[in-house]
């Protein structure tokens, strides 16, 4: 049996408040010990303890781990989570382990910091940080990490079902929360007309290239083979220069590696769509790009 909980005071702070609201939402699932939330949520008894103890307001990521593995709104509790942020200081937790490890690119080429070998843990390093080499642009971009000036992450959905936010699995590394979109392929045509659009502009022209990366979350909905397109401008208008077809089921927590591609224009782009003839659904979250100088 787990150590009994300090008592709270739910009206002292807001953030006890948001402490003693999460400890009953806890109670509402039924009283799962710690040890059992970390099972569920691959963070540790300390993190998920901390986040109800009301010291500080835990991060994003650990709040809606929490909220997920009791059953709880995520939605809401983002919404609530980001009023009391605009007035409270976050705790990050240290990293548990040293996290960033070499891997090869499809191309054979060894780049640092692309794979994670604890999932869901922010690495030692994030892949920005990683690159030791001069680079002429170096980006982590995705709808919910911190914006990069002329880098977007848009999803386009003209048929339904609409593209959903998932909040436990994905990158949260350089800043980022650890979400990403999915789309369900169930019932629709083996090729999915909904994409989602990664556009980075302002890239210098580099002789060497630039790596992309592309971060599979750690999620069921990782299930399908996801198509993605590279493209730059060639004479103004946007061409093709590459693709990658990925099996997201048999990569869950991967950095999946493409290139190099020479950026025209300073313009690059990348769009992913589901082609998975037994309909699985697929995810989209960060992707990584890195241009060396020379």
């Amino acid at each position: 049996m787990g150590r009994a909980e300090l008592p709270l005071d739910p009206d002292s702070s807001p953030v006890a408040r948001f402490a003693h609201d999460l400890r009953a939402l806890r109670r509402e699932a039924g009283s799962p010990t710690y040890r059992e939330l970390a099972r569920r949520t691959f963070y540790s008894v300390t993190s998920l303890s901390q986040a109800a103890a009301g010291r500080s307001l835990p991060t994003l990521t650990i709040t809606l781990a929490f909220v997920e593995a009791c059953g709880g709104d995520s939605a809401q509790w983002r919404r609530r989570w980001h009023e009391l942020a605009a007035t409270s200081p976050v705790e990050h937790p240290p990293p548990t382990t040293s996290a960033v490890v070499s891997v090869s690119l499809s191309a054979g080429r060894a780049t640092s910091g692309l794979r994670l070998l604890n999932r869901h843990r922010a690495p030692v390093l994030g892949l920005v940080a990683a690159h030791r080499r001069a680079v002429s642009y170096v980006a982590t971009v995705a709808a919910d990490c911190p914006q990069v000036a002329g880098a977007s992450a848009i999803a386009y959905d003209p048929a339904p079902p609409v593209w959903s936010t998932g909040t436990l699995g994905g990158w949260s590394g350089d800043g980022c929360y650890g979400e990403f979109f999915f789309e369900s392929q169930s019932g629709r045509a083996a090729i999915s007309p909904n994409y989602v659009q990664w556009t980075m502009r302002g890239i210098d022209a580099t002789r060497a290239g630039c790596l992309i990366s592309i971060f599979v979350a750690n999620s069921a909905h990782s299930a399908g083979f996801a198509h993605y397109d590279i493209s730059t401008l060639i004479r103004g208008t946007p061409h093709v220069i590459g693709q990658r077809i990925v099996d997201q089921g048999a990569h869950h927590g991967d950095w999946i590696g493409a290139g190099p591609f020479r950026v025209r224009g300073g313009w690059l782009r990348v769009d992913v769509n589901g082609q998975d003839p037994r309909h699985r659904d697929i995810t989209a979250g960060a992707i990584h790009v890195y241009c060396p100088a020379g």
